[in-house]
């Protein structure tokens, strides 16, 4: 509670035990006035503390809304670079598809069974940033957990292409400088172009959802 609310409950509480000592009337005249004293006074400290509230409440909306709106923007700039390679006897790419963070590309991306890779290098630039945003403490807990599609959940092992003897893609997040060379690392929950694609729609449904629910007036869709 603020100094201000402070001082009118200390000046309240004085009117409160001081009036008795002002009223000249019978008992019962002065019990009703202590009464509605005493009601008033409640009343007026009930809307201090829910005002503080209210004011409290907007506060965190604000730095929710400012936040997911930065994510978002982070989100639609973003740019992934899927290289498919087959093998036979080597590593040959085959073709590549890039794609970009809203539902229509996203569908676009070619389902298939054989493992994704990630550029290490490009992977450490990109989960810097994106931590940036959902580690922060206005994130709402439902993108926060839509987004740990991208955040692995025990060490990575990484692999060397040399090595890799099967078909399998590999993915780079675009604009973030890959500075460790042919060291590829698998996430947890995108191990796979089906994974991926399925977490990255299911993650953009729940932006949009969180969205249209507690910021209706945002012109934003995924």
């Amino acid at each position: 509670m603020k100094i201000k609310h402070l001082v009118v409950l200390l000046v309240g509480m004085s009117l409160i035990v001081c009036t008795p000592i002002f009223i000249e009337s019978n008992n019962l005249i002065t019990i009703m006035t202590i009464s509605q004293t005493l009601f008033a006074f409640i009343t007026l400290v009930l809307a201090i503390t829910l005002f503080d509230r209210y004011q409290a409440g907007t506060k965190l909306n604000n730095q929710t809304i400012d936040l997911v709106i930065k994510y978002i923007q982070f989100l639609k700039s973003l740019t992934l670079l899927i290289q498919k390679y087959t093998y036979d006897g080597k590593a040959t790419k085959k073709g590549l598809q890039i794609v970009h963070f809203d539902k229509s590309n996203i569908k676009s991306i070619k389902k298939s069974n054989n493992t994704i890779y990630i550029d290490f290098g490009s992977y450490v630039g990109f989960h810097n940033e994106l931590t940036k945003y959902i580690n922060s403490p206005w994130m709402p807990k439902k993108i926060f957990e839509s987004s740990q599609i991208f955040v692995s959940e025990m060490s990575l092992k990484v692999y060397k292409l040399k090595n890799i003897k099967e078909d399998f893609f590999i993915l780079n997040f675009i604009g973030y400088e890959s500075t460790f060379e042919d060291e590829l690392v698998i996430l947890n929950r995108i191990g796979n172009c089906g994974e991926l694609s399925k977490n990255i729609e299911k993650l953009l449904a729940v932006i949009e959802n969180w969205v249209k629910t507690q910021a209706a007036d945002i012109n934003i869709r995924m």
